[in-house]
């Protein structure tokens, strides 16, 4: 670490602080935020948070139990065509997707290895787990959906998981996951607690961005990235002040982004410009090397 701080070409003079000179708590009024909310008064800090008012409250939602039970025995019926029997016997839905517990049921075959079923020495053995995973097409024509997936078996149950869109999808607010025990837990140790959304119970997922040294957001376009992005932010900003959290934001597509351009956690302006993402995180490794040697 001494050999890299030491290196000028690394860490130009022209870098003396923890960040680039243009980083600064000064931005001119036209940077400021637009938009006025109420705050809350963050201890130890001379800063007021934003109040949770800010944000949507979450409506009561529920899914029907006809359109699930249903559902249910449509899976059953389409596996049943195929010679795999399987029960539905759990059901949970999420506020996007809803998980149908399957247990494997018995077949009629010939030979040992099974329990007889009393009629002319047949024999009954379990459906194997592999038979419910190749029918997965099957499945999607049955239910009419492009998309399902099959969790063989469910963690910590006897149970083969079939996950399909809920038939009448719910919005899953921001405030709603924020206002989760497990949230307060983090945010109340003092954490980075980011909140990711709901699982397929409807539990809101959340996590401690200081446990994670790494963190890496993909998927296909249109599955939800940038609302992921936008939710850890939002998390960050309405739990800490900014005496207390500092960002650099790049976005060479001045997209998604550059709508936070205002807000006082930002050291300095998005970045658009991909010549100057070099110097900042010159100026970032600074600060961290600076962080490691105290």
């Amino acid at each position: 670490f001494d050999e890299l701080l030491d290196d000028s070409e690394s860490f130009p003079d022209e870098h003396p602080g923890a960040l680039p000179k243009w980083a600064s708590d000064e931005r001119p009024k036209s940077d400021r935020s637009r938009v006025e909310v109420s705050g809350v008064k963050k201890a130890g800090s001379k800063w007021s948070i934003p109040s949770m008012d800010s944000l949507t409250p979450a409506t009561p939602r529920e899914q029907s139990e006809g359109p699930l039970q249903e559902m249910a025995r449509q899976v059953e019926v389409a596996l049943a065509e195929h010679g795999v029997m399987v029960e539905v016997k759990d059901i949970k839905a999420g506020p996007r997707i809803v998980r149908f517990g399957l247990v494997p049921g018995w077949t009629n075959r010939r030979g040992d290895g099974g329990k007889e079923d009393g009629s002319q020495g047949k024999m009954e053995s379990r459906v194997k787990v592999q038979s419910i995973l190749t029918r997965e097409k099957d499945l999607a024509l049955a239910l009419k959906t492009p998309y399902l997936r099959i969790e063989a078996p469910v963690p910590g149950e006897a149970l083969v998981g079939l996950e399909v869109p809920a038939p009448t999808p719910n919005k899953v607010h921001l405030r709603e996951v924020m206002e989760s025990p497990d949230f307060r837990k983090i945010s109340g140790k003092g954490g980075l607690p980011v909140a990711l959304g709901q699982d397929t119970g409807g539990t809101s997922v959340v996590t401690d961005l200081a446990g994670l040294p790494h963190l890496l957001i993909a998927g296909a376009t249109g599955s939800g990235k940038s609302v992921c992005l936008n939710s850890v932010v939002a998390s960050l900003i309405l739990t800490k002040p900014p005496d207390q959290l500092r960002m650099v934001m790049v976005d060479p597509k001045r997209v998604e982004l550059t709508p936070f351009n205002g807000i006082p956690h930002l050291a300095i302006p998005v970045i658009v410009d991909v010549d100057e993402v070099k110097s900042a995180l010159r100026g970032m490794m600074r600060e961290m090397f600076r962080r490691y040697k105290r």
